[in-house]
C-alpha cells in the first residue's frame, strides 16, 4: 500500500472480496455429519494472495463479523453466534490465521528479491491451511465430544486435497487478477 490510510479504493476492493467470499460460501453441499464442503478455502486464498496481510485480514474479519451479527453469509446461508460458535465454527475462526499467513506470504514474496522468496509461497500458505484445519478439528472435537482423531477423520482428512488445490488455484487466479487490480488501487 502506498500509505497507511484506508482509501476509498481499498475499502471498495475489500468489500468486493468480502462479497466474493460470501458467494464462495454459498457454493456448498453437506457431507454426512453436517460438515459443509464449500469454495471458502479458495475464497480465503484468493483474498490473501490479492490483498495481502492487512486488507486480507480486514476482509475476512468483516466477513466473520457480519455473519456473527446475523447476516446469512456463512455456508448454506448460515449466520449468528450459534453458527460461528457451533461445532464447525473453528473452521470459520481458522480463516483468520489462514488469510493472515497467505497475505504475509505474498507480502514477503513481493518485498524479497532473493532466490529463496518462492519458499514463502509454499511454507506460509501451508502453515495457514494447517492452522485452519487444526482449529476446525479441535473445535469440532470439543463441540461434538468426538476424539481428535475421529474429528480429523470427518472434518479434515477428506478435505485436504481439495483445500490444497483451492489454495493453489487461488494463487493462480490472484496472479491473473493482480495486475488489473493494482492499476485500480494505484490509479489517482
Amino acid at each position: 500500500m502506498l500509505n497507511s490510510k484506508f482509501t476509498i479504493r481499498q475499502m471498495t476492493i475489500t468489500a468486493l472480496m468480502v462479497a466474493t467470499l460470501i458467494v464462495c460460501s454459498q457454493i456448498a453441499f453437506n457431507l454426512p455429519g453436517g460438515i459443509p464442503v464449500t469454495m471458502q478455502t479458495f475464497g480465503i486464498a484468493l483474498i490473501g494472495f490479492l490483498l495481502g496481510t492487512k486488507l486480507g485480514t480486514i476482509a475476512v474479519g468483516v466477513y466473520l463479523l457480519i455473519g456473527l451479527i446475523g447476516l446469512p453469509v456463512f455456508s448454506n446461508f448460515g449466520s449468528g453466534p450459534a453458527k460461528l460458535l457451533g461445532p464447525t465454527g473453528g473452521y470459520l475462526i481458522g480463516f483468520l490465521p489462514m488469510v493472515l499467513l497467505i497475505g504475509l506470504a505474498i507480502d514477503l514474496f513481493n518485498k524479497n528479491e532473493t532466490s529463496g522468496r518462492f519458499v514463502w509461497l509454499f511454507v506460509l500458505p501451508s502453515i495457514g491451511l494447517a492452522a485452519c484445519h487444526l482449529l476446525g478439528v479441535v473445535w469440532l472435537s470439543v463441540g461434538t465430544d468426538m476424539s481428535f482423531l475421529a474429528a480429523a477423520a470427518v472434518g479434515s482428512i477428506p478435505f485436504i486435497i481439495k483445500d490444497i488445490a483451492s489454495v493453489i488455484l487461488g494463487y493462480f487466479i490472484a496472479q491473473i487478477l493482480s495486475k488489473p487490480l493494482n492499476k485500480v488501487l494505484v490509479k489517482a
